[in-house]
């Protein structure tokens, strides 16, 4: 039996929820047996149920703690952590567990209470995401968050990186903020995540192109969360010093920055080439398929699923080279010229390579398509990492 854990599944959406989805695919295919553990907290106020059978895959689902305020901050990672090993318990009764794949700090640290066998796979250092993510508050709640209740929170991911039997990560980048964390090396193995290749590999969506009058236009695209570290207004401040005007910009996601970002939009008079498609719930692909190149303008980014994505659909891919203050892998994944262009952060360059990817011959743009293709078909499997998770020596 192997337990996939962390806070949210589906119906929630995001990098960690699909992971869980794509390694429980994996191991059923190499015959393991599946069970998915995260907490029941529904949208809003609302919970979900506690069993549940979603695409054939078993989830069972804690009671999460709700309660806000200081109290309930200091309250929540203890009472869940019991939660979770009381469900952890009883699946571990009626058919031991070989490995729990952790995906959240207190489902690991849990696991780990209770001697079983455990690989962390760290997502992000839970005190920098949790400033990242901090929507704006008042200084004297900001200074209690930023001085007593993350470094409270985060000394739950110290405890369940210490005492998990193998931490995994995705990049470098990830691995050096665990170091800075711990102020200490431990040993961490870096694994490459897997991206469904055949749901990427489709027919584009001639409607969607339609919608957007984009059938004569080199289109570039964002995808991901609104929010600063995205960097998603230097795409947009990048399009508008582009001298390629058939060119226009798609943004998927949405976040606390949209507001700014389409006042930027407006500000820049770009109204009629830049479109805020909102979050997309199914079909993501469909926006790779219609695109021509995507943009990773992010600042900071642990490995970035985005890319991956990206890869699949044989999209070329512009990002800032990794170093300084930015903070992501893209030098990792992605070679200069090869998958796209790597450059130093500059607004004005980014712009450069826009147009000259944008002016490039289909039979130059189809040879790095194919090439990202082949790296995300050869390099990123699901099944690949499900079976290097349940290698002992990492």
């Amino acid at each position: 039996m192997i337990v996939l854990t962390s806070t949210y599944y589906k119906p929630h959406i995001g990098g960690v929820e699909n992971s869980l989805f794509f390694l429980a695919r994996a191991y059923n295919k190499i015959g393991k047996k599946v069970v998915i553990v995260s907490s029941d907290k529904g949208k809003g106020k609302s919970r979900l149920n506690k069993f549940e059978l979603i695409d054939d895959i078993e989830v069972i689902r804690y009671k999460s703690y709700t309660k806000g305020g200081v109290l309930g901050n200091f309250i929540k990672p203890i009472i869940e952590l019991i939660r979770i090993r009381r469900v952890l318990k009883e699946i571990n009764i009626k058919s031991e567990i070989d490995l729990v794949v952790a995906r959240n700090h207190i489902n690991s640290l849990a696991s780990s209470s209770l001697g079983l066998y455990v690989k962390y796979l760290v997502p992000g250092i839970y005190i920098n995401q949790s400033k990242t993510n901090l929507i704006a508050v008042n200084k004297i709640k900001k200074f209690i968050l930023f001085n007593i209740v993350f470094p409270y929170h985060s000394l739950f991911q110290i405890l369940a990186l210490k005492k998990a039997n193998g931490v995994c990560v995705f990049s470098f980048a990830m691995k050096d903020q665990i170091k800075v964390l711990l102020k200490k090396n431990i040993p961490i193995t870096i694994v490459n995540p897997g991206v469904d290749i055949e749901k990427f590999s489709r027919v584009n969506d001639l409607n969607i192109k339609n919608k957007y009058k984009l059938n004569n236009d080199f289109v570039f695209l964002c995808v991901g969360r609104l929010v600063k570290e995205k960097g998603v207004s230097y795409a947009i401040e990048a399009l508008s010093k582009m001298t390629n005007r058939k060119s226009k910009l798609l943004i998927v996601g949405e976040g606390v920055e949209q507001d700014s970002l389409m006042k930027i939009t407006k500000r820049l008079e770009l109204e009629d080439r830049v479109f805020f498609v909102g979050a997309i719930n199914q079909n993501i692909e469909d926006y790779y398929l219609i695109s021509n190149a995507f943009l990773l303008t992010s600042v900071k980014e642990t490995f970035g699923q985005i890319i991956l994505e990206a890869l699949a659909s044989k999209l070329p891919i512009l990002a800032w080279r990794s170093g300084g203050f930015i903070k992501t892998a893209t030098s990792e994944i992605l070679e200069n010229k090869t998958n796209g262009f790597l450059f130093d952060f500059d607004v004005e360059k980014l712009a450069y390579f826009m147009d000259e990817i944008s002016q490039m011959h289909k039979k130059e743009l189809d040879v790095i398509g194919v090439e990202n293709y082949e790296l995300a078909k050869t390099k990123y499997s699901w099944i690949h990492l499900a079976k290097k998770l349940m290698n002992d020596n990492n």
